[in-house]
């Protein structure tokens, strides 16, 4: 297992990532279940993140953090509503709230970055790394 001490934003990042990758590909079509549920687990890790963020001080961050990753939430709970029965996930009829969803991630990827950049190493001191 990684020491993830020192960078729990920069691992919150490559996950927000790698949802968005398969969100991109054609899996999306069979697996929109699964990524629904996998978004649900980003967000419990993200939740992880900013309840730490609090806890340390770091009240700005953990309320940044906690925008982006309300609007992906939303978003992808609107793409699920708006492309029932629609097949293939790139129909018409859901290809603007697939990229949203998308761009929320991208958005929340984004965000973990820059916060890992402003907010001193020391406040993860004892982050948990299970």
């Amino acid at each position: 297992m990684k020491d993830v001490s020192g960078w729990p934003l920069l691992v919150l990042m490559d996950q927000v990532k790698e949802w968005a990758d398969s969100a991109r590909s054609e899996a999306l079509g069979q697996t929109r279940a699964e990524h629904a549920m996998w978004a649900e687990r980003l967000r419990g890790s993200a939740k992880e993140v900013v309840v730490w963020l609090e806890l340390h001080g770091q009240e700005a961050a953990a309320g940044e953090l906690d925008a982006a990753m309300v609007q992906f939430r939303e978003a992808v709970w609107v793409f699920g509503r708006a492309c029932v029965g629609a097949y293939p996930p790139d129909d018409a009829q859901c290809r603007e709230w697939r990229e949203r969803m998308i761009g929320s991630a991208d958005h929340v990827s984004g965000v973990c970055e820059d916060l890992h950049g402003t907010v001193p190493r020391g406040t993860w001191e004892g982050f948990p790394d299970d």
